[in-house]
């Protein structure tokens, strides 16, 4: 007897599935294409900014080691973190004016610390020439903090304008560079102004504390630890003083000079000029932040 031989046919779709697998098997090769020229420049620009960053520790040390201790007998101060070297405006200007102070009575006046100050460090940036971007000659003025934050800011401006340019000519144009060294800081040097834009404030040493805890409330005291802005400052001392009405006139009256004693050592330190290095290190990473959706601080 003879049996019939069935042929087995496939017909679960078993071609379609294969080509299904072949375009994703191409879509994760390119997913993982993209990945890695997209990663590449990251890594390659997160490397740069680290070796920028041991560089720049090597501009400070330089700084500190040549500079540190003639600032520190000047009482000005290198800022590690932006390489800024800050001199109090109270040191080194005449008045609410932009007139740069001269030696007088056998005491060292600006003039005389910047040309000191300025040809060195000049000369120790240009060690490290590769990595500098640009000086930025800053200038932070605040005249007084009055119920009128607009005019005293426009004001500040245009002192904090004054004082920078009147660094720069004297640093450059008259100072005691050569040749070479001046034709260098002229293509790396800019003037920025903030008027009274950025108050350094700053954390509160034991001393301070306990000096205003006796008169003002912890709640208040623990606000002065934080960094404000010259708007959020001038709120500030709006309230504070408000809250002297509830006192004797007496009790206010020594309040208020206690705190304004304070507040004016505050504030004067935030009337300065600063030499700030600005390295290329700094554009890295501002690009390494954009990418990463994160915001660049500032000092």
């Amino acid at each position: 007897m003879r049996t019939k031989k069935y042929i087995s046919v496939e017909t679960d779709g078993g071609g379609y599935d294969l080509s299904i697998s072949d375009l994703m098997a191409a879509l994760c090769c390119i997913f993982v294409l993209l990945c890695v020229s997209l990663s590449a420049p990251l890594a390659q620009n997160t490397y740069l900014a680290h070796n920028y960053g041991i560089e720049e520790e090597k501009v400070y040390k330089d700084l500190k080691k040549e500079l540190g201790k003639t600032l520190d007998d000047w009482g000005a101060e290198i800022v590690p973190k932006t390489l800024a070297i800050r001199f109090s405006a109270h040191d080194s200007f005449e008045g609410d004016a932009a007139a740069l102070k001269v030696s007088k009575d056998g005491k060292l006046g600006f003039t005389d610390k910047l040309d000191i100050f300025f040809p060195a460090f000049i000369k120790i940036l240009r060690r490290h020439e590769d990595l500098i971007d640009e000086i930025r000659i800053e200038g932070h003025t605040a005249i007084n903090i009055s119920e009128n934050y607009s005019e005293d800011y426009e004001s500040g401006m245009e002192l904090s304008k004054a004082r920078t340019k009147a660094v720069f000519d004297y640093c450059v144009n008259q100072g005691k560079l050569s040749n070479d060294d001046r034709d260098w800081a002229r293509k790396h040097i800019v003037l920025s102004n903030y008027s009274n834009s950025r108050y350094i404030w700053g954390k509160l040493d034991d001393a301070e504390r306990a000096k205003l805890l006796t008169i003002l409330d912890e709640e208040t005291v623990n606000l002065l630890d934080k960094e404000l802005d010259s708007q959020d400052l001038l709120i500030q001392v709006r309230n504070i003083f408000e809250s002297f009405e509830n006192y004797s006139k007496v009790e206010k009256e020594v309040k208020e000079n206690v705190f304004r004693e304070f507040f004016d050592k505050r504030q004067e330190k935030s009337r300065r000029v600063e030499f700030r290095v600005k390295t290329h290190s700094d554009e890295l990473m501002r690009q390494l932040q954009a990418m990463l959706g994160m915001e660049e601080e500032e000092e």
